[in-house]
């Protein structure tokens, strides 16, 4: 279905990963998406986004992907590439890493999953989010 689809449209009103996003993705489905919680993290600049309660929104997003073919084309491209950033052998080799560093009673402060490098100044060496006790 995904792969045949013009588009994935997903007007969520909130998402907790947005698994069904990267799905569409991997198929190669252009995909507009709401623009809450964690679905812009999830589309990155491999979407098109609106406000899940602005039909007008919706409409545009829906026409212009419908328009314009070498956006649709772009989407598409770009959607391979963004659902390739998650898989789950990757977040599974960071969390074992994780428990390596936690095994070995480092002194972490910052847990941040979003990057190679851990310091123990409260942030991380790339952009990500810190959570610091």
């Amino acid at each position: 279905l995904y792969s045949m689809a013009d588009a994935f449209i997903y007007p969520s009103l909130y998402e907790g990963f947005g698994l069904p996003v990267l799905e569409a993705m991997r198929c190669g489905a252009p995909c507009i998406i709401s623009r809450t919680s964690s679905l812009p993290e999830v589309g990155g600049s491999a979407a098109l986004y609106f406000e899940p309660c602005d039909v007008d929104a919706l409409f545009e997003c829906m026409k212009t992907v419908k328009e314009n073919e070498l956006l649709t084309n772009t989407l598409r491209e770009q959607g391979f590439r963004q659902a390739a950033q998650f898989t789950w052998k990757r977040y599974a080799l960071r969390l074992h890493r994780l428990f390596d560093q936690l095994e070995e009673k480092k002194d972490i402060r910052t847990i941040c999953l979003g990057t190679e490098d851990f310091d123990t100044t409260g942030t991380c060496s790339d952009d990500c989010s810190s959570t610091t006790p």
